[in-house]
């Protein structure tokens, strides 16, 4: 597929009106302004985080909005926030966390906010033994110190649509999953 086929109109390269729209504009933030975002905005992000759809109901989950003092590992993105995620380990409990964080990115993205996952860092002891539930991912958060959207479709480093997908007729539904984020933008 050639990138003039994209099924991607131009208003969906305009900053995102909702969760959808954001999927065809976002893209992970690595520098962050280290301000931290005002209380607003963050009682805004716990109000939606309160409000996730889970995949499966019977995994338990526990989101937990955190400072960058609480959190270890690798701090090369530097965010002055990170969601940390915890999941009872069972069943598909990854894919039920990936299904829930990526609403928050998308809704982070939608809102002005930048993110990042980040699987080199975890929670410190502390945030740790606060839950009996085990440590899943962490998402960066925080004021982009970068450009929040991509402003064009052609900045999506991807796979043509044939080599990833033989479906054919269901474009406009795989195109989101075709641009979606991929571990070090390495799709299989």
């Amino acid at each position: 597929m050639e990138p003039s086929e994209y099924a991607v109109t131009d208003e969906q390269l305009n900053a995102p009106s909702d969760l959808y729209d954001a999927i065809f504009v976002r893209k992970s933030i690595r520098k962050y302004d280290t301000t931290p975002i005002d209380t607003n905005a963050m009682a805004g992000i716990s109000a939606y985080i309160n409000t996730l759809t889970s995949m499966q109901d019977d995994i338990k989950t526990e989101l937990k909005l955190v400072a960058r003092d609480d959190v270890r590992g690798l701090l090369s993105c530097n965010a002055p926030h990170y969601i940390v995620l915890f999941s009872e380990p069972k069943g598909n409990y990854l894919v039920n966390a990936g299904f829930m964080l990526q609403q928050v990115d998308l809704y982070l993205s939608a809102n002005g906010i930048g993110s990042c996952w980040r699987g080199g860092q975890g929670p410190v002891k502390d945030i740790k033994k606060a839950t009996n539930l085990k440590f899943v991912i962490t998402l960066a958060l925080g004021k982009p110190a970068e450009l929040l959207h991509r402003e064009n479709i052609s900045e999506f480093t991807r796979k043509p649509m044939d080599q990833i997908s033989t479906v054919s007729d269901l474009d406009e539904l795989l195109e989101p999953v075709r641009i979606a984020p991929s571990s070090m933008n390495s799709q299989p």
